[in-house]
């Protein structure tokens, strides 16, 4: 589970240290720090430290281009997924055929195996 630290960033006693994983920054700027722990926080916790829970939406995109290879012209796919806590963006797969059903099929393959890895 992510935390946001709306109120102060991680330092000793600003934070609940049972379960703690590990401490992010926040790219957005909406918090000062990110805590990232192997439980779900009390709401005791959550009041006491002046957290939020996040609850990250995953957005996934791709971009085809025309690509040349062996001697034969064909679109490649590239899957991207965007980290809406980091605000990153990676690459996470590449797609390559000629036929539009069958790389519809592979990207969407792609998106739920990585959706099933980050769980």
């Amino acid at each position: 589970m992510q935390y946001g630290m709306r109120i102060r960033g991680y330092a000793p006693g600003c934070q609940p240290m049972n379960g703690l994983v590990k401490r992010m920054d926040d790219y957005t700027g909406r918090y000062h720090d990110i805590l990232e722990y192997d439980r779900k926080l009390t709401e005791d916790e959550i009041e006491h430290y002046s957290l939020d829970l996040l609850r990250p939406t995953k957005t996934y995109e791709t971009e085809t281009k025309e690509v040349r290879a062996y001697g034969r012209t064909t679109n490649e796919t590239a899957i991207y997924h965007n980290d809406p806590i980091t605000g990153r963006r990676s690459c996470i797969g590449i797609a390559t055929g000629v036929n539009k059903a069958a790389t519809a099929r592979i990207v969407k393959n792609r998106i739920e195996e990585h959706k099933e890895e980050t769980k």
